[in-house]
């Protein structure tokens, strides 16, 4: 997974010059400056962040001014990836500011996390809305609706999420079998690696990443080069590698329900497997839900 980031950074190295075009265009363009009361939410928002920083993670409040400077940064090359390519390098730009606070944090995988997600966060988000927008504006709803509705989101989503994620902790446990979270899995190893050097690693480990980044390299390359039907993606396979077995088993028969019934039925492939895809995802996550709690009461 690493080998491919390094490609995927290396062939969007024109979303960075073009996100700085931009973020240029913005700050010498007067009639593009936010009003006051954008400016207001925005200085508020910095503010609320450095002290949750401070207070939760133990970050120094100069850590998150430049996690926050680099959001900028990264949300600005995740929206022009997005827009150019329906894609968005949210890993990417994590592990990034993950290498960089390394250097200015070393010893401190705790503090290296919290930085690179800060910075995540916000480029997963600015991906997300802009995703949304254009939603709604395919299906003409008025732009000041949607934006009072993702504010609103926001504040309730805030609400649930941590309460929620909470419930989920307690009743499965972090990167157990019932939640094994390969993405957090990644992160963790990341910031040891970062924060400790090589000493992070189990014997016989750093033959097995420098052969894996090499594979991970070659993958995506020739996926970038066109031959994306012939090789599996690395991400893929490296997530693939991460989760419990019956996860990419399920994972793999419900692409082949897709590909072998959309050969029967074509609405299977050009709509009907998105929204059935939804409604599972859906399905499992309030059936998770429900379930945790339930195990809180001691139902189960």
């Amino acid at each position: 997974m690493v080998g491919a980031a390094l490609v995927g950074l290396a062939y969007q190295a024109r979303m960075v010059s073009g996100a700085f075009r931009d973020l240029r265009s913005a700050a010498s363009d007067h009639r593009s400056r936010a009003g006051l009361h954008a400016v207001l939410l925005a200085a508020g928002a910095a503010i609320g962040t450095v002290l949750i920083g401070k207070v939760v993670f133990d970050l120094r409040p100069l850590y998150t001014v430049l996690a926050l400077g680099l959001s900028v940064l990264g949300a600005s090359i995740c929206a022009r990836s997005a827009g150019l390519t329906d894609l968005s390098p949210l890993g990417t730009v994590g592990q990034v500011t993950q290498a960089v606070y390394g250097a200015l944090a070393p010893a401190q995988p705790a503090v290296n996390i919290a930085a690179g997600s800060v910075v995540a966060g916000a480029a997963t988000q600015t991906s997300v809305l802009l995703w949304s927008l254009k939603a709604g504006r395919l299906l003409r709803a008025p732009l000041r609706g949607q934006v009072v509705a993702a504010l609103a989101g926001c504040v309730v989503g805030a609400l649930l999420c941590m309460p929620a994620y909470g419930l989920l902790l307690r009743a499965y446990g972090l990167t157990s079998t019932d939640l094994p979270m390969p993405t957090a899995l990644q992160w963790k190893v990341m910031g040891e690696v970062v924060a400790q050097g090589l000493a992070a690693l189990p014997p016989g480990a750093l033959r097995a990443v420098a052969a894996a980044t090499v594979v991970g390299i070659v993958l995506a390359a020739l996926e970038e080069r066109g031959a994306r039907r012939f090789v599996p993606p690395a991400f893929a396979v490296g997530i693939g590698a991460l989760v419990p077995f019956d996860y990419s088993l399920t994972i793999a028969c419900g692409a082949a329900v897709v590909v072998v019934g959309g050969r029967f039925w074509p609405w299977l492939r050009s709509a009907g497997a998105g929204v059935a895809a939804a409604g599972l995802i859906a399905g499992d996550s309030l059936v998770g839900v429900a379930v945790a709690l339930l195990r809180s009461f001691g139902a189960l």
